[in-house]
């Protein structure tokens, strides 16, 4: 199975990762989680202010926001990885990450 994962950064500015199966083999939900813990400990959570227990939709979000639109733009290795802990995450055929509308939906 492919998944897709888009993350929105507004008008015209998206950007597609396509996730196949061979790359999320071997990678947990709880692993996911952890690596989104890990980005957030790397680049300080200032700022990142979750309402109640932090869901992983806060966390995908405050991190796409906090990297930027380079960052994906440049179709990173973290860039990468954050696509391949989303569809394990969220487990559905398309992901889109809307960081100007705040919202993950599937």
């Amino acid at each position: 199975m492919i998944q897709s994962v888009t993350v929105r950064f507004g008008e015209g500015e998206e950007y597609r990762f396509r996730v196949h199966e061979a790359e999320t083999a071997g990678l947990t939900a709880e692993a996911a989680h952890r690596w989104l813990d890990t980005q957030l400990a790397k680049g300080g959570d200032e700022g990142f202010n979750p309402v109640g227990k932090a869901l992983a939709a806060d966390k995908v979000l405050f991190l796409a926001k906090s990297a930027g639109p380079e960052e994906f733009k440049r179709n990173s290795a973290w860039a990468r990885e954050l696509a391949r802990a989303v569809a394990v995450l969220f487990g559905r055929p398309h992901v889109t990450v809307d960081v100007t509308g705040g919202s993950v939906g599937y």
